[in-house]
């Protein structure tokens, strides 16, 4: 009888923790590419993910290539339990300005002319 009593207790009380009724959208985000953001490159790319193959065709990519690399190293996150086909546009806009500009807000590479008769 105790063993029933206790089986029914650790029922109930681990079903109640299952009954919660918030719905939460776990799709997955793409983060933006490093190697775009050090030249600040914005663009899009076309592609057709094929979850059940692991295989991903790029339709078209404004970038030269660097934002499809992005897309295809994030393939394992893009199809975690999915085992669909679909067609999907990525869009990835930097953001505009000198602190985002990895180049241009790097230290100048140039040595400094030395004026030999300067006092320090």
């Amino acid at each position: 009888m105790k063993q029933l009593s206790t089986f029914i207790f650790l029922s109930v009380t681990t079903l109640s923790g299952c009954t919660n009724q918030d719905i939460v959208d776990y799709r997955f985000q793409m983060g933006y590419p490093l190697q775009a953001a050090r030249i600040s490159i914005s663009g899009e790319v076309s592609a057709i993910i094929n979850c059940q193959d692991r295989k991903i065709d790029i339709i078209s990519d404004s970038s030269g290539g660097i934002l499809s690399r992005h897309v295809k190293s994030r393939l394992a996150n893009i199809c975690y339990n999915n085992e669909e086909s679909f067609q999907v546009i990525y869009k990835f806009n930097s953001v505009r300005g000198p602190r985002q500009n990895m180049i241009a807000t790097e230290k100048n590479r140039t040595l400094p002319v030395l004026n030999t008769y300067e006092l320090r």
